[in-house]
C-alpha cells in the first residue's frame, strides 16, 4: 500500500499511470481493429470498385422499382379511363332505354287514338249506309232487269247488305247485289265481305226454321202416335179383363169346355204381351219427346 501511495503522491507516479493507461488505450485500439477488418465480421475494407459496383446494383434494383410503380400508374390510367367510358356507356344506354320507352308509350298511345278513329269512321260508314239504304224504300225503279226479264216501275221494298227487294204488277223479286247496275250498288255500298257474312246468317236461320219445322212435325207424328197407343192400351185392357173373367166363369163349370178354356188362355196370352209391348212403345216415346232436342237416344 505505500508503494501506491507512493505513486500517487510523487512525480514519477503520474508517468507510471500515463503509461499503464496508455497501454490500455493502445491495447483497445488493437483489438477493435482486429473486428473491423476482420472479414469473418464483415468488416473488410472495399475497394472503390465494389463500392460502385454495389451501388449500381442499388440503382438497377431502384430502376425497377420505379418501372414497376409507373407501369401500375399507368394500368390505374388506363383502367381509370376504361371505367369513365363504360360510366359513359351506361349512362348512354340509360339514355337509349329512356327514348325507347318514350317511344313505345307513344306508339300505344297512337295505336289506341288510330283504333278509335278506325271505329268511329266505321260506325259512321255503317250508319251512313244503313240511313241510305231505308231511304230508299218506296223508291220506284223505272226499267231494272231481274233473272234476265225486264221489270219496269218496280218499287223497292228493302235493301239489305245482300241486293234489294222489290215489288211489281207481277208479284215480289230478289235482286243480288252483283246483278244490279253499277250506280245502285255505289249507291247502297255493297261489300263482299258484309253480304258473305249476311247470306251466312240467313242460311242458318233458315236452317233453324227448317228444324224446327221438322222438329214441329215430327213430335206432332209422335204426338199422334201415342195417343193411339194410349187407345189401343185401353181397348186391349178390356178385352184382357173380359177374358180373364170368362175364364174365370169357364173353371166354375162343372164339365168347362176345354176348347173355350184353351182359346180364352190364349187370348189372354196375347193380350198381355201386346199389353207389353204396347207398354214399351209408349214409354220410348213420352220419354223422346220429353228430351231436350240435339241429345242423342239411348
Amino acid at each position: 500500500m505505500a508503494i501506491f501511495d507512493d505513486l500517487l503522491t510523487s512525480y514519477r507516479g503520474a508517468g507510471v499511470i500515463g503509461t499503464v493507461m496508455g497501454v490500455f488505450v493502445l491495447g483497445g485500439f488493437i483489438f477493435l481493429s482486429m473486428f473491423a477488418f476482420d472479414p469473418q465480421y464483415g468488416g473488410a475494407l472495399q475497394s472503390v470498385d465494389s463500392m460502385l459496383a454495389a451501388q449500381s446494383r442499388e440503382i438497377t434494383l431502384l430502376e425497377a422499382e420505379r418501372s414497376d410503380a409507373k407501369q401500375s400508374y399507368l394500368k390505374h390510367l388506363e383502367l381509370k379511363g376504361r371505367q369513365s367510358e363504360l360510366e359513359a356507356l351506361l349512362e348512354k344506354n340509360e339514355d337509349k332505354k329512356a327514348k325507347l320507352e318514350k317511344l313505345a308509350r307513344l306508339r300505344e298511345r297512337v295505336r289506341i287514338a288510330s283504333a278509335k278513329i278506325d271505329a268511329e269512321v266505321r260506325d259512321y260508314v255503317s250508319s251512313y249506309r244503313d240511313q241510305v239504304r231505308t231511304a230508299a224504300t218506296g223508291e220506284v225503279l223505272p226499267k231494272i232487269v231481274v233473272a234476265g226479264k225486264l221489270i219496269e216501275n218496280a218499287v223497292i221494298s228493302q235493301v239489305t247488305p245482300a241486293g234489294i227487294h222489290v215489288t211489281y204488277d207481277e208479284g215480289i223479286a230478289r235482286v243480288p247485289a252483283n246483278e244490279l247496275p253499277e250506280e245502285l250498288r255505289t249507291r247502297f255500298q255493297f261489300e263482299e265481305s258484309e253480304m258473305e257474312a249476311y247470306l251466312e246468317r240467313e242460311r242458318l236461320r233458315l236452317g233453324q226454321m227448317e228444324e224446327s219445322i221438322d222438329a214441329g212435325v215430327e213430335d206432332k207424328v209422335k204426338l199422334e202416335r201415342i195417343k193411339y197407343l194410349e187407345r189401343r192400351t185401353t181397348q186391349v185392357t178390356h178385352a184382357l179383363n173380359r177374358a180373364q173373367a170368362n175364364l174365370k166363369s169357364l173353371r166354375r163349370q162343372r164339365r168347362p169346355d176345354a176348347n173355350a178354356v184353351q182359346s180364352t188362355n190364349r187370348l189372354i196370352k196375347e193380350a198381355k204381351a201386346e199389353l207389353g209391348k204396347l207398354d214399351r212403345e209408349l214409354t220410348q216415346l213420352q220419354k223422346e219427346r220429353t228430351k231436350p232436342r240435339g241429345e242423342v237416344n239411348d
